[in-house]
């Protein structure tokens, strides 16, 4: 929990004195190879990072996410633990089927938009913002 609220004091740092559109997001991604310094976190340990970082952000005044894929959301975080915040969903299909809600959607990590090189990742905001 430590490194989380480092790494929200740090977002905060920079994002100070922006009026931001979009939510300051929580990504932490499965790496699978035992030689990641992340490799084997447990879901407590992982909630309560999300948690951290997403209750600075927001007392920070900004509006908090956490990103994940399905198998992060099924089988990493204990959702009931992190259900106050939004999710931002990262499956690339042409139809998400991940059972609980989401209010962004990461539906490829191959696309290309004019004036970029290279891939980019497309997503949807399924969210009306006022």
């Amino acid at each position: 929990m430590e490194e989380a609220a480092e790494e929200a004091d740090f977002v905060l740092e920079y994002l100070d004195g922006y009026d931001l559109t979009y939510p300051v997001v929580f990504d932490w991604e499965v790496i699978g190879t035992e030689s990641a310094r992340t490799y084997g976190l447990d879901t407590e340990t992982l909630c309560a990072c999300a948690n951290t970082f997403c209750s600075m952000v927001e007392e920070a005044g900004y509006e908090a996410m956490i990103y994940l894929t399905s198998y992060a959301g099924y089988i990493k975080y204990d959702l009931s633990q992190v259900m106050e915040y939004d999710f931002w969903l990262a499956q690339y299909s042409d139809t998400p089927d991940f059972y609980y809600d989401f209010q962004m959607w990461q539906y490829s990590s191959t696309g290309s938009v004019d004036g970029i090189s290279g891939d980019v990742d497309l997503n949807l905001q399924l969210i009306q913002k006022e």
